[in-house]
Parts: structure tokens; sequence; C-alpha cells
């Protein structure tokens, strides 16, 4: 049981890697875009966080290796949940990065067990209830021309790269995890077949042993 709990942690801590290293690589462009929107927007408070979290995410990116796996695996579903909840605090539902609020749950429960990805799950959708509730009770629109934001190159840009964030770690967590399972499939394949030879061999022996006698 131990080298199977051991390969499933070396799975699980790959996958935790891939994520970090791909939301590193692709908060350069999310951040840069999001920066350059202050000349239509003005400065929001949001966009100093988006700056602190991807230094963040590269700092233990590239130290990752000395930081044991419930650190990272930890800290990337914080910044998955940090960073959509803020998003929506300040644009409400025309944040792109509200899509991460349901991924956050499903890699908790890839990375944590499906309890620890409930938990993500509900303790994310009740924040975004109470940041719901709090923009209907105060009417709370944002400083800026929405429609006008909405049409534009940045929030498209935004937009895409979102997709490509969220696609780009579904389709990474789950094709390692699938690689997994194929190579367990195999393996156990594998196992019966030499056992039923082994089978076959020892049954050979028995048989040639009573005709001896």
């Amino acid at each position: 049981m131990q080298p199977e709990s051991e390969t499933r942690f070396e799975v699980l801590s790959r996958i935790c890697n891939a994520v970090l290293i791909a939301s590193a690589l692709l908060a350069l462009p999310a951040v840069g875009i999001s920066l350059a929107r202050i000349e239509t927007l003005g400065w929001q408070p949001v966009m100093g966080l988006q700056v602190l979290v991807a230094l963040a995410v590269w700092a233990v990116m590239l130290f990752r290796r000395r930081l044991s796996y419930g650190v990272r695996s930890w800290f990337t579903i914080g910044v998955l949940v940090s960073v959509p909840l803020s998003g929506v605090a300040s644009f409400g539902l025309a944040s792109s990065a509200g899509a991460w609020i349901p991924f956050a749950g499903i890699l908790g429960a890839i990375l944590l067990g499906h309890r620890a990805g409930v938990l993500v799950l509900l303790s994310t959708i009740l924040a975004s209830v109470v940041i719901g509730t709090s923009v209907m009770v105060d009417h709370g629109l944002p400083g800026f021309d929405l429609v006008a934001y909405m049409t534009s190159g940045f929030a498209w840009a935004i937009q895409v790269i979102t997709w490509l964030m969220v696609g780009g770690v579904s389709v990474t967590a789950i094709g390692v995890l699938n690689s997994y399972f194929v190579a367990s499939v195999a393996a156990t394949k594998q196992q019966a077949e030499a056992l039923e030879q082994s089978q076959r061999e020892y049954r050979e022996i028995f048989e040639n042993m009573v005709d001896t006698v």
C-alpha cells in the first residue's frame, strides 16, 4: 500500500507544480493587461492585489522544490479563491475572474480530497453570496463606464486569458490524472498476467510430480 500511496502523492505534487507553472506564466500577460486598464478605469485596489498575487505565485513556483506539498497546494487554492473574489467585489458579474470560482473547489478536491474540495467550494460560494448581497443592497456600481469597458479590447483580452488559464489548468490536471490511471491499469494487468503465468507453471510442476509418482 505504501508504494501506491507514494505514487499517488507524486502525481498530485506534479499536478500542483504544473498549475503553479502555468499560473506564473499566464500571470504576466494577465497583470500587464490589467494594469493597462488604468487609463480607462483608473487605479483600482484589485490591481495592486493582482500584482502581489503574481509576485507570490512566481516566488512559490521558483522555490516549489523546497516547499512542502501542503504549502504549495493550499497556496494554489488560496490564489484561485482570492483572485476571483476580489475581481467580483470590484467589477461585479462583469469580472472575468469569476470563472475561477467553481474551479477552485474542483482543484481543491483533486489536490486535497473531496472534503477539502467541498469546503473550498461552499466557502467560496458563500463569500460570493455575501459580495452579491452587498452590491444589491448598496446598489454599488463601478466608478467607470461599464458598457464601454465590456466592449473594449482589454476586457476581451482578459476574458480570453482567463479561459486559457481555466482550460489549461483543467486539461493539465485531468491529463496527469488520466496518465496515472492508465499506467495503474496497465501495471495491474501485467501483475494479473504474471500471476496467471505463475499459476500455470506451478500447475505444470504439480502435474509432473504426480506423473512421476
